[in-house]
């Protein structure tokens, strides 16, 4: 039987193909918020991107990237990200892979120093060099700059010197040595590639039309020095003009890099320096609580370079933080506060903190030492803590990049361990332990580390009523 025609006052629900039609297409930029989604699909030309901390920085910039090479049709080739850590580098390429697939291996993402190498091995007969050049670590340039001084103290202000770009005639002699050796130093590969491209402009253009589209993260941790040679932000301007596609991301209040020169006045300075740049600005923090991010605005606000500076949290977080304002002495009191604190809290991380009356009660709410976080803002400040914590019999761990050797009382041990050649390393170290302990009984700072270290504070312990020792 042949299906009866459709009625036209009565058509059907489900008509065929009405269900065939293609979904949207999803773009990289789906998901960001409309701040974040301004900046990642501003057209080309130069643009400031002001993020706050917490903003999704990253994530805005490679968005902005794949964008134009997923949805715009940009080379990938024609792309050059530049940060100021490897780490930073390494995450950079990982999300640019999760969105581009293969096309990301033609992108070119890179810390100043590493785009200075790369620039340094291509034209490495223009520097003087072979094509095997070699980099001197930081022991071989205070050997060689102690050769040409004569001193390795006097190499160690040449070497000061260079680095802060306060050029002396010593340190022609200094490079000239490093060239006869065919290395360069950590200076020389932002200070080689500078200069080559300062030297001629045929070259500047080549490195310009390879790379038209920069992309710099952390923008105000950018230096100048005051060697014209010495410049990152030199650098930049030789590989891209007035009107070039630059985009700097960062953020003024967050620049921390001015003792090595980084100058933050060139993000001030980014819409003078590029007539016409677009800025975009991200305000919407997604890592802290509403209390964080209050507080952070409040305390900065005195000295921000953000005018009418706005960061509001958006995150859905629950249990808002406790906020507490300490002044301390010095670096040592502080320490002792935030041992002291974590003490109380605990309930008491000994039978003295319990004797002494440092602790009157059993802490607060189950806490144990997993629970606790210390930061600082630089690694100087670390010592102090691990020093107090060591005096406080307060186990912890130090999660950077620092090595072994740095920390209080390891290379005392190291250098003790020499004498001590004979058994197993553990009964070596604790020789080594006990005789400095014994050598330096009146510094009590350095017995405690040397302890802390080791994990035997007191060797000798005696106990009173041993009977009534439990085990939980």
């Amino acid at each position: 039987r042949r299906p009866a025609a459709p009625d036209p006052a009565f058509p059907p629900l489900f008509p065929d193909g009405a269900c065939t039609a293609a979904p949207p297409a999803r773009s990289v930029l789906d998901g960001l918020d409309p701040e974040q989604r301004a900046a990642a699909e501003a057209p080309g030309g130069p643009l400031l991107i002001v993020a706050g901390p917490g903003t999704g920085k990253t994530r805005t910039l490679t968005r902005r990237i794949a964008h134009l090479v997923a949805e715009q049709g940009v080379p990938a080739s024609g792309f050059l990200a530049i940060t100021f850590t490897r780490r930073a580098a390494e995450e950079l390429t990982e999300r640019l892979g999760d969105l581009l697939g293969e096309h990301a291996r033609e992108l070119t993402v890179a810390t100043f120093h590493r785009l200075g190498l790369l620039i340094l091995r291509e034209q490495h007969e223009r520097a003087g060099l072979s094509a095997d050049f070699g980099i001197a670590d930081t022991a071989h340039r205070l050997e060689i700059a102690a050769q040409v001084t004569g001193s390795e103290r006097e190499g160690r202000r040449l070497l000061d010197r260079r680095d802060a770009g306060e050029a002396a005639e010593e340190d022609l002699a200094y490079e000239r040595r490093l060239r006869e050796l065919d290395l360069v130093d950590f200076t020389d590969l932002v200070a080689l590639p500078v200069r080559l491209l300062g030297a001629d402009a045929d070259l500047a253009g080549h490195y310009g039309r390879r790379w038209p589209w920069i992309s710099v993260d952390e923008y105000q941790d950018v230096d100048e020095r005051q060697d014209v040679d010495e410049r990152q932000y030199a650098l930049l301007r030789l590989l891209t003009g007035p009107d070039g596609n630059l985009t700097a991301i960062g953020d003024p209040d967050q620049a921390i890099y001015g003792f090595r020169g980084a100058d933050v006045g060139f993000f001030l300075r980014f819409t003078a320096d590029f007539p016409g740049a677009a800025t975009v600005r991200l305000s919407r923090n997604y890592r802290s609580n509403a209390a964080i991010v209050g507080a952070a605005v409040q305390a900065i606000a005195p000295a921000s370079l953000v005018p009418d500076r706005e960061l509001r949290s958006v995150g859905g977080f629950s249990d808002p933080p406790r906020i507490g304002v300490h002044t301390a002495a010095d670096e040592k009191a502080e320490a002792s506060f935030v041992a002291r604190s974590i003490d109380r809290l605990l309930g008491g991380t000994s039978w003295h903190s319990l004797d002494s009356g440092r602790v009157s009660g059993d802490g607060d709410g189950g806490l144990s030492f997993s629970d606790f976080c210390v930061l600082y803002r630089t690694d100087a400040q670390s010592e102090a803590v691990m020093r107090a914590f060591n005096t406080a019999g307060v186990p912890y761990q130090k999660r950077s990049h620092d090595r072994l050797l740095a920390r209080p009382g390891v290379r005392t041990i190291a250098e003790e361990l020499a004498h001590h050649p004979q058994g197993p390393l553990i009964e070596r170290v604790r020789s080594a332990v006990a005789l400095l302990c014994e050598r330096h009984a009146a510094d009590e700072e350095l017995c405690a580390d040397l302890a802390g270290h080791y994990g035997r504070r007191w060797p000798w312990i005696s106990v009173d009523e041993y009977q009534d020792v439990d085990e939980r």
